[in-house]
């Protein structure tokens, strides 16, 4: 072996492995010379926690990377279809209804002023909100079998199929566009994220990677808060942009988009592995070592002795997530009161989001590539609200009142409905576009509901179980209701969860949004269609719907014992 060869092999090996063998080899000396190298470890070991933190830092920030490019990606494609379709629609109206109307000229359109007639905006309604709801629940479907993708080749896997998937359906909407076939052939382009899914799975596989980079509860709120402000930055801006490239070409939003899920891809690959916890794992726990980065979007199977036991019958195994579903919720009042009213009822509440470029086209008479300019007023509220104002208060307040971190998501929860609930009806009552413009910063100020929520999911209230053991069954759940008193204090004491408890917990809460979501979607869309309808101050019903239910998701959070 060459001399190069040999000191890389010593390189290698463990500084701790090297120093044993070392002592070995020496004779002995004195006790000082052993008390020497006890603090030469002991100031090796030292560094271990720093650059454990600097890692943690790469992986967040790799992570927000990542969650800029797919939602930059979703933002980009969302805007122009309207505009797509709209023009679709209006043509096919004009040529049934009025020829003359129709431009002469050859690669010219009608002009986007006459296309906001009742008929065409009603149908460009309905092909939207089928397309939004085919979205989240093929997204709601196809997440328990990504969650077995995720058990046998890992997150990154599942999280690159996530943009392979929802790339192709742009790629789709592209070519329905330039091809002369009917504008209802976009409706196919949902089915191809049944490779991937959408948002239910990519953000609770990257919210199950903050709980691995960190266990510091006021750490995990601020990772919660940079990741909902990335989210709702690219969301608000994706707008602007689209607008900027709908100015030049139509479709060139549309390509971009493509770009950025391309760009996502190779990301994936710098993501740190979270399978080991990095040491995280609480001496108090027994029998849960590392948890394997081949876990499952809900967490199960995720010690070796649940995967060697997983059951091999095809119906078993769709049954045991929705068991698994059953083990977490039932017998948890708390956690069933959160996720009604932290989740379901917002996620149906907010629901109309998508009908918000409509909306502002229709009421107002914007065209649509100005109306992203408009909702960037909202993006910088957000900015300052999420990245700024949430964080720094938090380290205050927590500063001068420590261990109140409970009671304090509580009230910013509170707080964030109560201001919805305000610019929600403001929108909805918004007769100028200058009202509209103040009734979108104070629904902009309502957006910090979801940190306030999330953080709340692994608070000791929250997260206690009916039964020290995580594998109890759900009827045993039942019938040891009356223990969950003894069972929160030994939460307390971190006896009671699992490691990958947290995990579970999330995955639940982002099925719960998605099936809000996909409640919510046809709902709003049909408000919207009858209000179109009705014209004048009904165009506001979405948003008056959307005010009562954030007012019964406050009343539900009422219900909380914390």
């Amino acid at each position: 072996m060459s001399a190069i060869g040999g000191d890389r092999s010593a390189l290698d090996e463990p500084l701790f492995v090297r120093q044993d063998s070392e002592a070995q080899q020496k004779p002995y000396t004195s006790a000082s010379d052993d008390e020497h190298q006890d603090d030469e470890v002991a100031r090796v070991f030292q560094s271990f926690p720093d650059r454990q933190r600097r890692a943690n830092r790469r992986g967040l920030w790799t992570l927000l990377l990542l969650l800029a490019l797919t939602t930059m990606g979703t933002r980009l494609f969302s805007l122009p279809l309207n505009r797509a379709v709209e023009l679709r629609y209006c043509r096919a109206y004009y040529e049934e209804h009025d020829p003359s109307v129709l431009p002469n000229q050859p690669g010219a359109e009608i002009p986007e002023e006459m296309c906001k007639v009742k008929e065409v905006q009603q149908r460009l309604a309905w092909l939207q909100g089928v397309i939004e709801t085919l979205i989240v629940g093929i997204d709601l479907a196809v997440t328990m079998p990504l969650g077995w993708v995720g058990d046998r080749f890992g997150r990154k896997v599942v999280l690159a199929l996530n943009a392979v998937g929802f790339g192709c359906l742009v790629v789709w909407v592209v070519l329905v566009g330039h091809l002369d076939i009917p504008v209802e052939a976009m409706l196919a382009g949902p089915f191809l994220t049944l490779l991937g899914g959408h948002d239910c799975v990519l953000t609770s596989t990257i919210f199950a990677m903050v709980t691995d980079l960190t266990d510091d509860l006021i750490q995990r709120t601020s990772y919660i808060a940079y990741i909902s402000s990335v989210n709702y930055v690219i969301s608000l801006f994706g707008p602007s942009l689209a607008s900027l490239a709908m100015s030049r070409d139509i479709w060139l939003p549309f390509y971009l988009s493509i770009a950025f899920f391309t760009a996502a891809i190779p990301t994936i690959y710098f993501l740190p592995k979270t399978s080991s916890q990095h040491g995280k794992t609480s001496s108090n726990v027994v029998g849960h070592g590392n948890v394997p980065e081949e876990e499952s979007l809900l967490g199960s199977g995720s010690s070796p002795a649940i995967r060697s036991n997983r059951p091999k019958d095809l119906s078993q195994r769709l049954l045991a997530p929705v068991r698994t579903i059953a083990r977490l919720v039932i017998g948890r009042r708390n956690f069933q009161v959160h996720l009604i009213g932290g989740f379901f009822l917002p996620a149906l509440a907010s629901s109309n989001t998508h009908l918000l470029p409509q909306y502002t086209s229709k009421r107002y008479g914007w065209k649509f590539e100005h109306v992203g300019y408009l909702l960037s007023i909202k993006a910088a509220v957000n900015i300052t609200l999420l990245a700024l104002v949430i964080p720094t208060t938090m380290r205050i307040l927590l500063k001068r009142m420590p261990g109140k971190e409970v009671g304090l998501n509580y009230r910013g929860a509170q707080i964030s409905l109560a201001v919805s609930i305000l610019g929600a009806l403001s929108i909805a009552a918004a007769g100028t576009v200058g009202v509209l413009m103040c009734a979108l910063i104070v629904y902009a100020l309502g957006s910090a509901l979801p940190v306030f929520t999330m953080s709340l999911v692994e608070s000791a209230p929250i997260a206690a179980t009916t039964s020290p053991s995580l594998s109890s069954s759900a009827s045993s759940s039942v019938a040891d209701g009356d223990s969950q008193d003894a069972d929160r204090d030994s939460f307390r004491d971190g006896l009671s969860r699992a490691p990958n408890s947290a995990q579970q917990d999330y995955s639940v809460v982002m099925l719960v949004k998605t099936v809000g979501s996909l409640v919510g979607a046809p709902v709003m869309t049909f408000a919207w269609v009858k209000g179109i309808g009705l014209g004048g101050a009904a165009l506001g019903l979405p948003y008056f719907l959307s005010a009562i239910l954030y007012v019964s998701a406050a009343a539900v959070l009422c219900f909380l014992k914390l």
